[in-house]
């Protein structure tokens, strides 16, 4: 199955529907009605071709599977989660960044982002070239070059 068909709110509705083990509670904590989270568990069990859960003294109990896949779905949200709440740190960079100098003025500028990348960046390098407008835009397109410095023709 290809990932851009799936929708990964079904995820976060598997993961509620296992916290509550009914489809009620379940869909109250993500603010979703019953009938859609129903819908849902209805779209998981076709992608998994399992039933996940079955009813059973006035519950939801997991399947096999359900049980073999909890962790890994678990674990994917949470780290989803967290690029929402990082942020981040310049002084954790870690790589050369390469950049092409355009224009005579544009050496100017070195000084002043050298400065500012030892202070905030410490662990960044940089490997800086003179190159004329068509090499920039050239390499630009490649991804050999992280991005030019200078007045460019339109």
């Amino acid at each position: 199955m290809h990932y851009g068909k799936f929708d990964l709110h079904l995820l976060v509705a598997f993961c509620a529907l296992m916290s509550h083990r009914n489809v009620t509670r379940a869909a109250r904590e993500i603010s979703v009605t019953q009938p859609a989270l129903s819908h849902a568990l209805r779209r998981l069990r076709e992608h998994y071709k399992d039933p996940l859960f079955h009813h059973a003294k006035g519950s939801m109990q997991p399947s096999a599977r359900a049980l073999e896949i909890i962790e890994p779905i678990s674990k994917a949200l949470e780290q989803i989660a967290g690029t929402f709440q990082s942020s981040f740190n310049p002084a954790s960079l870690h790589r050369t960044f390469r950049i092409g100098l355009v224009d005579y003025p544009a050496a100017f500028l070195l000084p002043a982002l050298m400065l500012r990348l030892r202070q905030d960046a410490p662990s960044a390098q940089l490997n800086v070239e003179h190159m004329n407008c068509e090499s920039a835009e050239r390499l630009l397109s490649t991804l050999e070059l992280d991005f030019a410095i200078g007045v460019m023709p339109i």
